[in-house]
């Protein structure tokens, strides 16, 4: 491991992330264990612009059912899932953060 790749992680990795998240899905009336993808985008946009720009990213790229993606740096996942949901597309993802995979994959299978 570099020392970029252990200071992204010490940075992002030691927070309690889920617990954050399904407190702002209760505040907002959503069932933690059953947030649709759209209940999910004001917390899991990790990236400039949140969902605006994943929609005009998807846009752009011409992005479509069948098509495979790969995610680099997908945080908690939020673009991959709004291109498997709205785009139909199968995506994989990757992050250096443990942590976030980890939620990403709770999520996700929520």
């Amino acid at each position: 491991m570099t020392d970029v790749e252990a200071t992204v992680q010490r940075y992002y990795g030691d927070r309690p992330v889920m617990q954050r998240i399904d407190d702002a899905l209760r505040a907002a009336g959503v069932d933690p264990e059953r947030p649709s993808h759209r209940d999910l985008w004001p917390f899991d946009q990790l990236h400039s612009r949140g969902i605006v720009a994943t929609r005009e990213h998807a846009e752009r790229a011409r992005l479509h059912a069948g098509m495979y993606v790969l995610e680099v740096g997908c945080g908690l996942g939020g673009a991959s899932r709004y291109l498997a949901a709205e785009c139909g597309c199968r995506v994989a993802a990757i992050d250096l953060t443990p942590n976030f995979v980890e939620v990403a994959r709770i999520l996700t299978a929520r």
